[in-house]
């Protein structure tokens, strides 16, 4: 009789799990899809400088924004109010950017085309350079994407093979983190992917995103895999040229933005596909080419909408 029950409480918890919880997960994703706003636009870091293509984004522990602009070649740095602060460009000491970062400390690290990582202080002066190609032996130049975790280690995006690399508050190279694919034949070995893009959460996860696989690779620690999630494609739920990603554990929601299809993909923190947001267009909520994104400290969302010449910031709504 006791058994009878124990597989009568089983079936009922499985019926509920297959039905239940995808309609929830249909429930907030129809919520996602009326909640999410254009908070505000910008155009340009000051009344006479317009914004050229704008390819990165990050926000600091104070709730200062740096972009990069690509067209100018410069890192604009913006108060937590969006207003302009300062830039960084070949005055500085830069000759083509390609990512920012900054530590607690306010130190900027720039990945520079040509530098490797530049270290900037507080009032725009290089510090400190990281040659990428002599700690790499020549396999890395430069870095796709940076993000620094609360002990100061830096976390690389190469976009190559090598995946992402993790380097001590020393300037040393510890290791590098090189998510796998299953090998595509017998007899053959695992496949490396390309990093492109990276981004740690408030709970030190590490996420590694790949364009070419249309995938995300989630790690509890450099040396720990969790699971991975995304689907390559150009339609609807799938990812065609993912190139920026943000974590927002306290909506429990992970953002990918799609480079080629335009849209904005959302995740619960399983990996799990929600919702998309936007389209090519040029009113607020669309975009064109969008590159990179990131989260301010109202937890809205800032998007480098490269092709139309702009940044957006995003309101959405907890589900």
């Amino acid at each position: 009789m006791k058994r009878a029950s124990f597989f009568i409480v089983c079936t009922a918890l499985c019926w509920w799990l297959l039905l239940a919880v995808p309609a929830v997960e249909a429930a907030i994703a129809e919520y996602l899809k009326e909640n999410i706003t254009p908070a505000l636009v910008i155009h340009q870091f000051n009344n006479q400088l317009p914004l050229g293509q704008p390819v990165d984004v990050y926000i600091d522990g104070s709730g200062n924004l740096y972009v990069i602009d690509s067209s100018s070649k410069a890192v604009l740095i913006f108060d937590n109010q969006y207003q302009p602060l300062s830039r960084l460009d070949a005055v500085s000491g830069l000759s083509s950017p390609k990512a920012v970062a900054a530590d607690q400390k306010g130190y900027i690290y720039v990945s520079d085309a040509e530098g490797g990582i530049l270290v900037f202080n507080s009032i725009g002066k290089i510090v400190r350079k990281i040659d990428l190609d002599h700690l790499t032996k020549g396999k890395v130049r430069s870095a796709q994407d940076l993000a620094i975790d609360q002990s100061g280690y830096l976390y690389l995006a190469t976009g190559t093979e090598q995946g992402a690399l993790v380097i001590d508050p020393q300037g040393r190279l510890k290791m590098a983190i090189t998510p796998q694919e299953p090998a595509k034949e017998e007899g053959m070995g695992p496949t490396p992917v390309a990093v492109d893009r990276l981004t740690l959460d408030s709970d030190g996860r590490i996420y590694l995103l790949s364009a070419q696989m249309g995938r995300v690779y989630v790690y509890q620690s450099p040396d720990r895999f969790l699971f991975q999630f995304g689907q390559k494609g150009g339609s609807f739920g799938k990812l065609s040229q993912p190139v920026g990603i943000a974590v927002d554990r306290s909506k429990g929601l992970i953002y990918v933005i799609d480079y080629m299809r335009h849209t904005l993909s959302i995740y619960n923190l399983e990996g799990v596909f929600l919702q998309e947001y936007g389209g090519q267009g040029e009113k607020p909520g669309w975009f064109s080419h969008p590159n990179q994104i990131c989260l301010d400290k109202q937890h809205r969302l800032i998007v480098a909408d490269s092709f139309n010449h702009r940044l957006q910031v995003l309101a959405v709504q907890s589900p």
